[in-house]
């Protein structure tokens, strides 16, 4: 798109949409630069054929891209002014570790965990880490594993997924996990939430979409206060 007409779309939207999209940007500046300040690397975009996973789920993943994390705290923020007794933040498919070293660095969960199948992307997670802070990093804790196989911790988690893989493993996950939600309360935020219709197939109501950024909140039955 030309310089113009990005002028001209800008110029159409209203007011308030292009106050608040201001906002948005001047917010992912500064967290561009307070990024580079600290030293992470979160950045890059690996495709799912380059990623160094196990062969078993290697074919259903998703490329590696860093999500905002304005949208993430955003989003956690929701959840924690609704309910105060989550007790972890869980990213399935966390790659450099992104997520959770922001949402430590804004909430006092008592843990925080990130997992991926991709042994080096964990290794640059744990290393973004040891950048963090003492406070961040004696609550935040990186692994590896496949979600095909892998469980929830017991407790009432947010669980969030940036679109890490497929409807096929997305299915394989949720029924894997399908009791946390359902005797915990988790709830799953789900960000670019393109597979949203087969976590709904499995039993889960939404409780909130936007349609902006994509992304949905889910709770198994009434388990959600």
């Amino acid at each position: 798109m030309s310089i113009l007409r990005k002028i001209e779309t800008w110029l159409k939207r209203p007011i308030e949409k292009n106050f608040l999209v201001l906002i948005r940007k001047l917010r992912r500046f500064y967290i561009l630069v307070y990024e580079k300040i600290c030293g992470y690397d979160f950045s890059g975009v690996i495709k799912n054929t380059d990623l160094n996973g196990s062969s078993e789920s290697l074919a259903n993943a998703t490329a590696y891209q860093a999500y905002y994390p304005d949208s993430t705290i955003s989003l956690v923020q929701e959840l924690v002014g609704l309910d105060s007794e989550f007790v972890r933040f869980i990213d399935v498919g966390c790659g450099k570790g992104r997520q959770c070293i922001h949402v430590a660095r804004r909430f006092a969960f008592s843990e925080v965990l990130g997992m991926d199948f991709d042994c080096d992307l964990v290794s640059i997670a744990n290393e973004n880490l040891s950048l963090a802070g003492e406070d961040v990093a004696s609550r935040t804790k990186f692994l590896v594993a496949d979600a095909r196989h892998w469980r929830l911790p017991a407790g009432k988690n947010i669980v969030f997924l940036f679109n890490p893989f497929d409807s096929e493993l997305l299915s394989k996950f949720i029924a894997n996990n399908i009791s946390n939600f359902r005797d915990h309360g988790s709830v799953l935020i789900y960000a670019s939430d393109n597979c949203r219709k087969v976590i709904q197939a499995a039993g889960f109501d939404v409780i909130f979409r936007s349609l902006e950024i994509r992304s949905s909140f889910f709770v198994y039955g009434d388990k959600f206060n």
